[in-house]
Parts: C-alpha cells; sequence; structure tokens
C-alpha cells in the first residue's frame, strides 16, 4: 500500500509555537499575558451554606480591600469523593481567574448550566455571591 503526502498551501498552515530564530535555537512566541493580583495572608471572608443535589457544600469568599472578590473556595461534606475533588479544583481556578481581573459576572455567564438554568457547586456559590453583593461583587474588578 503506497501513501501519498498531502500538500497543503502556505496559507492553510496551522501558526507555530515556537519560532526559530536566525541564531538556529528555539525560542517562545511573545505572549500578553495579565498579572495576577494575589490576596494578601490577611483579608476579609465569609463562609456560608447550601445544597445540590443532596450534597451538602460549604464555600468561602475572600475579598480584595477594594470590595472585589478576590477568591473562592468549597468545601463539601463528603472528603476524598469526586464531587468533593471537583468543586475543589472548580474553585481553584475559579480564583485564579478572579485574580487575573475577571468579573462574577463574566465568569458565572461563562459555566455551564442545565435547561433550567440551574447550575454546578461552583456556579450556584457564584450566584449567591453576586446575589448577596449585588454590584459590590465586581466593584472596582474592571480596573
Amino acid at each position: 500500500m503506497q501513501y501519498q503526502q498531502i500538500q497543503r498551501p502556505e496559507y492553510a498552515r496551522k501558526p507555530r509555537l515556537w519560532k526559530k530564530p536566525s541564531s538556529g535555537g528555539l525560542r517562545k512566541s511573545p505572549r500578553t499575558v495579565l498579572a495576577r493580583e494575589r490576596l494578601p495572608n490577611r483579608q476579609a471572608s465569609e463562609t456560608f451554606n447550601f445544597e445540590v443535589e443532596g450534597l451538602r457544600y460549604c464555600p468561602t469568599v475572600s475579598w480584595f480591600a477594594d470590595g472585589h472578590v478576590g477568591e473562592v473556595f468549597i468545601d463539601n461534606h463528603k472528603e476524598s469523593s469526586q464531587s468533593h475533588g471537583n468543586a475543589t479544583d472548580a474553585v481553584v481556578a475559579a480564583s485564579l481567574t478572579l485574580q487575573h481581573g475577571c468579573t462574577i459576572d463574566v465568569l458565572r455567564g461563562a459555566l455551564l448550566r442545565d435547561m433550567w438554568g440551574r447550575a454546578a457547586p461552583l456556579g450556584v456559590a457564584l450566584d449567591l455571591i453576586a446575589e448577596r453583593e449585588g454590584s459590590k461583587a465586581n466593584a472596582g474588578a474592571a480596573r
């Protein structure tokens, strides 16, 4: 069996992540990265509870000094379970996103919801935070 190599026109090639400089070595393409604004070691925080499909969650939300949300953490009553691991991974990603300048409203809009508008634990936690804080939840986030 013979194989033929398919030739694509130059413009149809995918962009490269690495550029080969004239010196012969590889280097990364320049990228724009937003700076992460880290929370201080002590910050204002609040803990509350909610339930999703029979599982109890206990989120803690922390704010920057100017009032915008900087991180969210969620505990589950079933330690070492898949639901606990999924919630923990989701809130770590959400916290990093918030610290890079994303607003709660943008994050809430990006999360998956079912046909009735119900969200997974992270979505429920962010909905409750936004409901409690109103517009204050995003104050100062759009810097």
